[in-house]
């Protein structure tokens, strides 16, 4: 798998969502970073499009157990060619649900392709994330 850009996608009102996808991005020590923030509606009206050398890491809050409505319309719309993505959702002191099955579905739907979800705590928030590895 040959990586040349990482999308951090983030919907992130109060900017923990993006702290935490910033954080797993340094670890990748990517040499190119795209951010892409979602949070405003103006940010939204054009779709995702990405491409199999892409790695996407997507991270948004969790409200009352589901990720914000209001983004469904724009995660209908990803277009993923194969690409490789991480999904994080981001809550507080609430159970996350079945945040990140949508986020996963919606993800998967636009044709990116996920690998074994796992739970990380992170303070102070935690969030839950798909493991992915370069060589395998």
């Amino acid at each position: 798998m040959n990586i040349e850009t990482v999308k951090l996608v983030c919907f992130s009102p109060t900017g923990t969502s993006r702290t935490v996808i910033e954080s797993v991005a340094r670890g990748l020590n990517p040499e190119r970073i795209e951010r892409i923030d979602i949070t405003t509606p103006d940010a939204r009206i054009e779709p995702l499009i990405t491409l199999e050398h892409d790695l996407i890491i997507i991270g948004v809050p969790v409200y009352m157990g589901r990720i914000p409505a209001l983004l469904t319309d724009w995660l209908n719309a990803i277009q993923a060619e194969n690409t490789p993505a991480v999904c994080v959702v981001v809550y507080g002191n609430r159970v996350y649900d079945d945040a990140l099955l949508e986020l996963r579905d919606f993800m998967i739907k636009g044709g990116a392709i996920l690998l074994y979800p796992r739970k990380s705590i992170l303070t102070p928030s935690t969030c839950m994330m798909s493991k992915f590895s370069f060589g395998a």
